[in-house]
């Protein structure tokens, strides 16, 4: 499942899902937090999309104690994941990954 809210993005990724034969996904035009299903994704990631906090909250929806986020952020990494458990920051050059797990277990997502 991908969540696009662009119309161009989102008919750039339906082009590509045709073209390369993938069956298997879906392209929502839509902000994932107006998704309305009981789908839980077990895998959920961003590319610098805004702080980590509000993405949690705004995957609350297709979310779950199994899904993993796996984020590639910026320098900032460190201050938005203050207060937070279970995640592990992986660092290559200037580039910072983060991957949170047990999302919804008593994290602080305040």
């Amino acid at each position: 499942h991908l969540f696009e809210p662009n119309p161009k993005k989102a008919a750039f990724l339906r082009s590509i899902k045709i073209e390369c034969n993938l069956t298997n996904l879906t392209v929502y035009k839509e902000k994932v937090e107006n998704y309305k299903s009981s789908f839980k994704a077990d895998i959920i990631t961003s590319r610098a999309l805004m702080d980590v906090k509000p993405l949690i909250k705004l995957c609350l929806n297709i979310s779950d104690q199994k899904t993993i986020f796996i984020l590639w952020k910026g320098s900032e990494i460190f201050d938005e994941v203050e207060g937070l458990k279970d995640y592990d920051i992986f660092e290559n050059g200037l580039r910072r990954y983060c991957v949170l797990k047990n999302t919804q277990s008593g994290m602080n997502t305040t």
